[in-house]
């Protein structure tokens, strides 16, 4: 475990899905660093907002080593983290798997924002 501090820069991602599990009740936010390493990327962690107690989860090196955290968002219907990286690609985190998938190509980058279609049941 990571104590975050003031200094740590932290974008944080509310979680927006239902059914959270127990492993998940000892987290209620995202958070994105940068490590300092253009070869390693990006940080993303899961963060306690009771306790400040933060775990790195998996690292990720994007497009160009940039992302927008704007166009970034939780899906709400699978809770995956989904990162809109500079160049355009839509990348999904799910931390169950441990897995990341691509969510979409450069199409997105010809729009000032997207919109992910909710699943309909």
């Amino acid at each position: 475990m990571f104590k975050i501090g003031s200094k740590v820069l932290l974008t944080l991602f509310s979680l927006l899905f239902c059914g959270a599990n127990v492993a998940r009740a000892e987290w209620d936010f995202w958070g994105v660093t940068y490590s300092g390493d253009s070869s390693v990327g990006n940080h993303i962690w899961t963060i306690n907002s009771d306790t400040g107690e933060a775990t790195l989860r998996t690292t990720r090196l994007f497009a160009g080593n940039g992302w927008q955290t704007a166009n970034s968002y939780v899906d709400e219907e699978t809770g995956e983290l989904v990162i809109y990286e500079s160049d355009g690609g839509l990348h999904a985190y799910d931390l169950d798997t441990d897995t990341w998938s691509d969510r979409g190509g450069a199409f997105s980058s010809d729009y000032q924002k997207v919109f992910s279609r909710p699943l309909i049941e």
